[in-house]
């Protein structure tokens, strides 16, 4: 499809308030984490202002402003909303002891009509994102940016941080970015920096990057019965590594659920470990949790300072964290064929990459632990116990290459 100068211009300009909008969106959402603050007024009336404009730009260059009005009638009238809001708002003496309620009415309001207003453009949206004719390689580049930038900003937020922790916004960026990538790198003790709902934000955002948000869109997708578009299967088939078009509804669908089956079945294979250190069943279970999904992601993050030194005795505790460590490192193609090996038996050909894969995994992991073991059994290990080193060995070998976590 062809687009002319006009339509391109038109394009740029929805991208451009729309770009503003999110902006918005996402610093009202930072301000509702306050207390009322006076700068709110002004971010409202920017706000209004661009709203207002954008609605009546768009009526008089419609060439049919009848027919806009009639199709577009619910912006005029959330146009309206937030204009007497914000006037209301104004209006009150800022010494009232309303002037939270009717702050916060505002602020709530704001993002209901810009969540709204998204939805409702979402076929727009679309038609300005073909228009750019951007490439897989940029999508997957421009979505983790994304979601690295809004990750970010959820970290920041006031309710997602502890407030003993003076925490300045690029360590929730880097935070972010190291989540949302799996490297494990942290600037802040993610234990104490954190309030749980900040550590909900990670496990989202590293739960995000481990399976990748196209992936997770297409899930969704199609797990909604809709069809994907020949251009979304072909983005979709080159973040996934896959030529064949015709397999990738199943390889997403298999990559999603046995992403949750194994996470799920090690949140409780190391509920029994976190009990005896917590005693709290809530606490046992989020922290399972949290580790379960930074092993399987190969994440690396923590709720611990001294990551897994404390359970350098736990033999279980080891196990488990190794085999999620192994099993979110082989990759999903490898999973699939052992998956459908143990369902089918020998009817299903193991493929040559999976053979080469576990034997050279399996070699690596008793190399390193071997090697470890030489080299420190005298030295940092020399307090452990026998069986302590030999534990710790193996878990720095299988740690060390992707995970991040340590004994």
């Amino acid at each position: 499809m062809r687009y002319s100068n006009t339509e391109k211009l038109s394009n740029y300009f929805d991208l451009f308030i729309l770009f503003i909008e999110l902006d918005i969106f996402i610093w009202v959402l930072f301000e509702l984490s306050y207390v009322f603050r006076p700068i709110v007024y002004e971010v409202g009336r920017i706000l209004v202002i661009i709203y207002i404009l954008e609605i009546i730009v768009q009526f008089f260059f419609s060439p049919s402003p009848k027919a806009y009005l009639k199709k577009c009638w619910h912006l005029f009238v959330s146009a309206a909303v937030l204009f007497l809001l914000f006037n209301r708002i104004s209006a009150v003496d800022t010494s009232h002891r309303f002037i939270f309620i009717y702050s916060k009415l505002f602020l709530v309001s704001v993002e209901f009509i810009l969540f709204a207003k998204f939805l409702l453009q979402a076929k727009r949206i679309r038609e300005i994102y073909k228009s750019f004719k951007v490439n897989p390689a940029q999508i997957i580049v421009l979505s983790f940016a994304g979601i690295i930038l809004i990750g970010s900003f959820m970290l920041y937020l006031p309710y997602a941080r502890n407030g003993e922790e003076d925490m300045r916004y690029i360590d929730a960026l880097f935070t972010s970015t190291s989540a949302v990538t799996v490297t494990g790198l942290v600037v802040v003790d993610t234990g104490t920096a954190f309030s749980r709902v900040g550590q909900v934000f990670l496990i989202l955002l590293i739960q995000t990057g481990g399976l990748g948000i196209m992936t997770i869109a297409a899930f969704i997708q199609v797990s909604l019965g809709s069809e994907m578009s020949l251009y979304g299967r072909y983005s979709t088939a080159a973040l996934l590594d896959e030529t064949n078009l015709k397999n990738l509804y199943t390889i997403i669908k298999f990559i999603v659920l046995i992403t949750f089956s194994i996470e799920i079945v090690g949140v409780f294979l190391l509920l029994p470990h976190f009990l005896s250190v917590t005693g709290s069943w809530f606490e046992a279970f989020f922290y399972s949790l949290f580790h379960s999904v930074s092993a399987f992601c190969n994440a690396g993050f923590s709720l611990y300072s001294e990551s897994f030194t404390g359970a350098k005795s736990s033999v279980w505790a080891n196990f488990v964290l190794i085999i999620l460590v192994v099993s979110g490192g082989i990759g999903f193609t490898v999973l699939r064929n052992i998956v459908r090996r143990v369902v089918r038996g020998t009817k299903e050909r193991m493929l040559v990459q999976t053979r080469i894969v576990l034997i050279t995994t399996l070699f690596l992991l008793i190399f390193g632990a071997v090697i470890f073991y030489l080299f420190e059994r005298d030295d940092i290990l020399s307090g452990y116990r026998p069986y302590e080193k030999l534990l710790a060995s193996l878990f720095q070998s299988v740690t060390v290459r992707t995970a991040g976590f340590n004994t």
